[in-house]
């Protein structure tokens, strides 16, 4: 992967024993205000995960996108699906990433995904651009979820620490984080975190996403009958001499 400085825009792409790099889905930052943004050439098959209240009770529901689009996260901290028809959908306020007058650049959660299986190749392959970013995998791929925050940049050591119940992993998963992938944009690092739970043997059918207020992180599970729960968590979070440690528990 290649360090770039002042990245505004990077394609994530994933290989597997295949040897073939498939695109994921590209991040951009804006220079003016902050704002990360999350695009996909296959806009039209991510599924929407949110949450309404009926009542006392939550109702979790899902909205797909028809049209071509992107994902918001606006550097005041409102995160809002744009689509090209210009209707905004799931718009959350949350914390900010970017006060450019009080020089305040923060730290967030931005979203969690359990993509479905890969199978775009771009036209323009993975390495064209000094900013393309790979995630290698000795090992046929697998179901597995992301988790990604925004960081500030400020050259800090990122100790990533989770916990899992051992009953929620496959033998061969064990602890249950893959891999990590890190990469620059303008005023933040891109830090991502790669994990599988039991049951997670089928890809979804489409991209499922979700995003909170940038402080619940999401966390998705496999359960019995290829179905998958979504659990909220509230992670930790210690500077010390410049090494950030971020903590969450899984149970």
């Amino acid at each position: 992967m290649n360090k770039v400085i002042n990245n505004n825009s990077c394609r994530i792409f994933i290989k597997d024993d295949d040897d073939k790099a498939w695109q994921l889905f590209s991040i951009s930052q804006s220079k003016s205000d902050g704002s990360i943004y999350l695009s996909s050439l296959e806009f039209a098959n991510f599924e929407w995960l949110t949450f309404k209240f009926d009542g006392k009770d939550i109702k979790p529901f899902k909205i797909s996108q028809q049209t071509n689009g992107h994902l918001s996260i606006h550097g005041s901290g409102q995160t809002r699906i744009t689509s090209d028809i210009r209707k905004e959908k799931l718009i959350i306020n949350g914390h900010h990433l970017l006060k450019k007058i009080e020089k305040d650049i923060s730290l967030r959660h931005l979203f969690t995904i359990f993509p479905k299986k890969p199978t775009r190749l771009s036209k323009s392959v993975m390495g064209s651009r000094k900013s393309d970013v790979l995630m290698s995998s000795i090992k046929k791929l697998k179901p597995f979820v992301m988790i990604a925050y925004a960081l500030p940049r400020a050259n800090l050591r990122v100790e990533f620490m989770s916990s899992f119940c051992i009953d929620d992993l496959e033998p061969e998963d064990i602890p249950g984080i893959l891999g990590f992938v890190q990469f620059p944009l303008i005023y933040h690092e891109i830090f991502s975190v790669i994990y599988r739970t039991k049951y997670m043997n089928q890809w979804p059918k489409k991209h499922m996403i979700q995003y909170t207020n940038g402080i619940l992180v999401p966390i998705f599970k496999g359960e019995p009958g290829k179905k998958i729960k979504v659990e909220f968590r509230i992670p930790k979070f210690s500077l010390d001499s410049g090494k950030l440690t971020i903590e969450i528990n899984c149970q």
